[in-house]
């Protein structure tokens, strides 16, 4: 069933997607005894049995189980092909359609405090000055590593402070290719802040100096992020360098281990701790709803629950040391009542 479905699907969703969707009907449909049965055989109870099993199933980490954002990615890419089946008529209804579809986890969020931030940020300035420019464009805009990595110059616009997010260098199926942006609010303008601005000036210096030293052997690739040739960096390159410069200039000065997306989550964290608006820190994220915003980074307000306690604690504070309200009862019942009260 899916071996039929997924060839005519995949022309139409994002490469990523695509690869991710084949992984999982290799590896979790055709592999379970549930890719035996006959499409229209296929029950309610049939899917039920096949989640069942995936539960149980280990994960990547050695004594872990499979996660729910895996098991949710699971059911995805089957009730898409059993709508299509219905669509083609080859079924009468979706089997899996009147199943929850797995909880979705919020994951606990790890990231650095402000001065753990700057702190790195110092340190690779000397340990690994290339690469800075990348860090702080990362941690301060929130872009994912397929945009920054897919970055080229004719998208910066150095007068306006802007950069415009048109396309992704993304790393799937054992090769590097040039996508579309994540979704359609990913694909935008955005306004950099002044330490950005001047990073990216750096980057370009450098790239400069990097011309001249290799002459014609460099390859003016138009990226901004580039090896010392003019190539454009490898995304998984740009990871493991992020995990190695950590490591080596990081860890030994009390900045713990951070997966380089924990960069976009530094962002987002920070923009909404600094009480910015959520709608315009979802924008700026690249996210099709303010939701999935306040969903995913509200598990780490604690500061910012705390300025709202000391606002409110304000407010009465204010209130407890202002002018004397008097408030005046003209109702004699009340008047009557309190009197009587009093006696």
């Amino acid at each position: 069933m899916m071996h039929t479905w997924f060839p005519e699907h995949e022309r139409s969703i994002r490469r990523s997607t695509a690869d991710s969707y084949k992984t999982i009907i290799i590896n979790h449909i055709a592999a379970d005894p549930i890719g035996q049965i006959e499409l229209a055989q296929i029950t309610k109870q049939d899917l039920q049995s096949l989640f069942a099993r995936l539960e149980r199933k280990p994960g990547k980490a050695r004594g872990t189980k499979l996660t729910k954002k895996r098991l949710r990615n699971i059911y995805s890419p089957l009730s898409i092909a059993f709508d299509s089946a219905v669509e083609d008529t080859l079924i009468s209804h979706n089997p899996i359609s009147t199943m929850k579809k797995p909880r979705l986890e919020t994951p606990s969020l790890d990231i650095w405090t402000d001065e753990q931030v700057r702190r790195f940020l110092a340190l690779v300035e000397t340990e690994s000055p290339r690469m800075k420019p990348l860090y702080l464009l990362a941690a301060f805009t929130g872009m994912r590593r397929g945009e920054y990595a897919g970055l080229r110059w004719t998208n910066v616009d150095f007068d306006a402070g802007t950069l415009s997010v048109v396309e992704t260098r993304l790393y799937s199926g054992g090769e590097v290719y040039v996508g579309e942006p994540k979704a359609k609010a990913s694909r935008q303008t955005i306004a950099l802040a002044s330490d950005v601005i001047a990073a990216l000036a750096q980057a370009k210096a450098v790239q400069e100096v990097d011309a001249s030293a290799h002459g014609n052997d460099w390859i003016n690739s138009g990226y901004v992020f580039t090896k010392p040739t003019g190539e454009p960096l490898h995304p998984d390159y740009i990871t493991k360098r992020f995990r190695r410069d950590v490591t080596r200039s990081g860890i030994p000065n009390g900045i713990p281990l951070l997966k380089l997306h924990g960069l976009r989550h530094i962002f987002a964290t920070a923009a909404l701790g600094a009480s910015a608006n959520p709608k315009d820190v979802s924008t700026y994220l690249g996210h099709g709803h303010v939701n999935t915003t306040l969903t995913f980074y509200s598990q780490d307000r604690v500061g910012a629950h705390a300025e709202v306690a000391r606002r409110v604690q304000d407010r009465f504070h204010t209130i407890e040391s202002g002018p004397d309200v008097t408030i005046a009862v003209t109702n004699p019942e009340i008047i009557q009542s309190a009197q009587k009260t009093e006696t």
